[in-house]
């Protein structure tokens, strides 16, 4: 997903072993920022965008069968979970959803989750938790049901460069990258704690 100014589209699902494209994407009125595919079936899609908007497209082959505005302002970013029905959007208005990835419904909303825009979301690979990130120069870890677990800072006196913008679940490691380019991991055992005052380690050598 992204956007073509020539043609209007704003992502393609595609069809690997027939090597062509499945499904355009055009029903967004804005740049789409974010996909994710369910991962049982039946196979269903959900783009985010600029627009403030969650399209659903069920298939193969694939097409639209729903556009609904859902935050206040741009949905940064939109992730299934791996092991149930479970799927999360986060949006610059500060607040996310929980959402049923078979029916597309929000389960559960939480506003103000974050002081600023949230741009990313990952899941544990259990699907008992997930993450987030933030302008707030900050990365939180949430339950499944939206319960807020540890808040994980970047630095005790964070800068502009320290926003938030990535982050994602490895084994052994939650891992952001911050607007500076650095990459901030923390150990599974440290995300046990309620308040993290700085990463494990962090990683430099992007220049932003």
């Amino acid at each position: 997903v992204g956007e073509n100014t020539h043609s209007g589209k704003f992502g393609g699902i595609l069809n690997i072993k027939l090597k062509k494209t499945d499904c355009e994407m055009s029903a967004h009125g804005g740049r789409a920022l974010g996909v994710t595919m369910k991962p049982k079936r039946p196979m269903k899609v959900f783009s985010v965008s600029e627009d403030n908007t969650m399209n659903s497209f069920q298939g193969p082959p694939f097409s639209l069968i729903k556009n609904e505005k859902i935050h206040g302002n741009f949905i940064n970013g939109i992730r299934a979970c791996p092991v149930n029905n479970l799927m999360v959007t986060v949006s610059s208005d500060k607040s996310f959803h929980i959402l049923n990835s078979d029916s597309g419904e929000i389960i559960k909303t939480i506003k103000d989750a974050h002081t600023g825009s949230i741009y990313s979301v990952c899941w544990f690979e259990d699907g008992a938790r997930f993450a987030t990130c933030s302008a707030d120069k900050t990365v939180k870890v949430w339950s499944q049901e939206g319960e807020l677990l540890s808040t994980l800072s970047i630095a005790e006196t964070p800068a502009i460069e320290d926003m938030q913008m990535g982050v994602a679940k490895i084994q052994g490691y939650l891992l952001s990258v911050s607007l500076s380019g650095d990459i901030n991991l923390w150990q599974d055992q440290t995300l046990a704690a309620k308040e993290v005052a700085k990463p494990d380690q962090v990683i430099s050598g992007h220049n932003v």
